[in-house]
C-alpha cells in the first residue's frame, strides 16, 4: 500500500510544487511541470477539504487540505484518496496537460488493481497503462539528464511489479502476514481455524454466520441487499413530479403484464410508504436524499448517490428514497432516483479513463428502478470544468470506492481501433479474486 500512496505522495507533490531536490547544474525555472505555486497551491488544498461532504463515510478516512495538513502526518489512506480519487480532476488545467496525462496513467492502473475481482484483461490493461506511465515519467521529468537521476526512486520501479504479483489468494493464505516464514504461519493460521469452528459447533450462538444479525424493523429482499429505517408508517401520495413518474411507471408496467383494464382513469397513483436506506451485498450502506437533507451539513458525509445498472447500460445517480409497490399481483422493492447525465466523453478519452464528468438533470432525470439494480455506492463531487457551452450546468465527477469492481473502464464507449489494440491486451475473462 505504501509503494503508490506515501512514496507516490511523496515524489509528485514536491515535484509539482517544485519543492523536490534541484542539483546545482538543474534549475527550478526549468521545470515546466511545476504549477502548484504560491496561491494556487493554497486554493488546491481548500478545494480537497471541501470535497469532505461528499465522500461516503464508509471511503475510510478523507483526504484533510493538504495545503495545511501535508506535513502533520498524512496519512497513507489519505493519500490514496487523494491520489487516485481526487488529483484527476481537481488538477485538471492546472497541471499541464501532458502531466497531468501522464499521471492518469498510473491512476487508472493502480484503480484496476484494487478491485476485488479483476479479469485477465484487466490485468494486462492495468500492467500496460503502469508500464506506459513510468517510461513516459522517466522521458518528461527525467529526459535522460543525469542531475535528474534522483527523480527515478526505486518505488517508481515497483509499479511495474504489481500487476503480476496478483493472484489467487485462498482463505487461509489470505491471513499470512509473515512471508518469511509462510508455511509456520499458515499451519498456526489453520490450528486456529480447527479450534474455532470446534467452539461453533458446541456453542451455535458464536457463530455470527448462523445468528439473524440484521437491524430492528429491517427487510431483507434477497440476493444480500436489506432495506434499513427509518420507514414512513403509513402510505401516502406523492406530491408534484416525483409522483407523477412513480404513477407512469405503475401503470407502464401493468400495461407489459397485460392489465390495462385493472387501472381506474381517474387513479390518483399509489400511496407510498417511503424507507430512508438499502444495505448492498457490497457492504456499503445506500441512504437517500429524504432523510440525509435533514442531517446537519457540517456532519454530513453524504452516501446517496449510487452506481447502477439500466437499460443495460451503468449510469449514476442520486436516491430520493426507496419503496414497494404491488405490481401484477408482485411485490417488488423499487428506488426512485435523479439521473446524472452522460460523462463529458473528450474529457473521459483524454484522462485514460479515470475523470467522468457529469451533470445533474434536475426533474428530466427522475426515474423508478429496481432496488436491485443499484450496484455500488460512489463519490460524485463537483470540479471546476467548463466545456465549449458558457452557459452549461455546474459539473461533478465520479469516484468508485476502491476496492470495489469498478465501472469507469477503457471500454466504456466503443472505441477505435488504434485505441482498441493500445489500451487493452486480450480478450480472456478468466477471473481473479483478490
Amino acid at each position: 500500500m505504501h509503494v503508490a500512496t506515501l512514496n507516490a505522495g511523496k515524489e509528485f507533490i514536491p515535484l509539482w510544487r517544485g519543492t523536490f531536490q534541484c542539483a546545482p547544474t538543474d534549475s527550478v525555472r526549468d521545470w515546466d511541470w511545476v504549477a502548484l505555486t504560491d496561491q494556487v497551491w493554497k486554493e488546491h488544498g481548500t478545494k480537497v477539504a471541501m470535497c469532505r461532504p461528499y465522500i461516503p463515510g464508509f471511503f475510510d478516512h478523507p483526504p484533510r487540505n493538504i495545503a495545511e495538513k501535508i506535513s502533520s502526518g498524512y496519512k497513507a489512506k489519505e493519500w490514496q484518496s487523494y491520489l487516485y480519487g481526487l488529483v484527476p480532476a481537481l488538477l485538471y488545467n492546472i497541471l499541464p496537460q501532458r502531466y497531468w496525462q501522464n499521471f492518469c496513467k498510473l491512476v487508472y492502473g493502480i484503480r484496476l488493481l484494487h478491485q476485488r475481482n479483476i479479469s485477465r484483461a484487466q490485468l494486462q490493461d492495468a500492467h500496460k497503462a503502469i508500464k506506459n506511465f513510468y517510461y513516459e515519467f522517466e522521458s518528461i521529468y527525467g529526459q535522460r539528464r543525469v542531475d535528474r537521476l534522483h527523480f527515478i526512486r526505486p518505488f517508481l520501479h515497483a509499479l511495474l511489479h504489481i500487476a503480476s504479483e496478483c493472484r489467487v489468494v485462498g482463505d487461509l493464505g489470505g491471513e499470512v502476514a509473515q512471508p518469511s516464514n509462510p508455511y509456520q504461519n499458515l499451519s498456526e493460521r489453520g490450528l486456529q481455524r480447527c479450534q474455532t469452528n470446534a467452539l461453533k459447533a458446541s456453542y451455535p450462538i458464536l457463530d455470527r454466520d448462523c445468528s439473524n444479525t440484521l437491524p430492528r424493523y429491517s427487510e431483507d429482499i434477497g440476493d444480500g441487499y436489506v432495506l434499513l429505517r427509518a420507514k414512513e408508517r403509513y402510505g401516502r401520495l406523492v406530491p408534484g413530479d416525483e409522483g407523477r413518474v412513480i404513477k407512469a411507471y405503475i401503470e407502464s408496467e401493468e400495461r407489459l403484464c397485460g392489465n390495462n383494464d385493472s387501472i381506474p382513469q381517474d387513479w390518483s397513483g399509489p400511496k407510498v410508504a417511503k424507507w430512508a436506506r438499502l444495505r448492498l451485498p457490497t457492504g456499503q450502506t445506500a441512504r437517500s436524499i429524504w432523510k440525509e437533507t435533514h442531517r446537519e451539513a457540517t456532519n454530513l458525509r453524504r452516501a446517496r448517490c449510487v452506481k447502477l445498472r439500466l437499460d443495460a447500460q451503468i449510469e449514476f445517480a442520486e436516491v430520493e428514497f426507496y419503496f414497494t409497490a404491488r405490481i401484477d399481483g408482485d411485490r417488488r422493492v423499487l428506488a426512485l432516483v435523479r439521473l446524472f447525465s452522460r460523462p463529458d466523453e473528450v474529457l473521459f478519452r483524454q484522462s485514460y479513463w479515470t475523470v467522468w464528468s457529469v451533470t445533474e438533470l434536475g426533474n428530466e432525470g427522475l426515474r423508478v428502478v429496481g432496488a436491485k439494480d443499484i450496484l455500488s455506492v460512489v463519490a460524485i463531487i463537483p470540479h471546476d470544468h467548463r466545456t465549449h457551452d458558457a452557459e452549461e450546468e455546474p459539473r461533478f465527477f465520479v469516484w468508485e470506492q476502491l476496492g470495489q469492481d469498478m465501472a469507469l473502464l477503457s471500454d466504456s464507449f466503443p472505441q477505435d481501433s488504434d485505441d482498441a489494440g493500445n489500451n487493452g491486451l486480450g480478450n480472456e475473462e478468466e477471473v481473479v479474486n483478490l
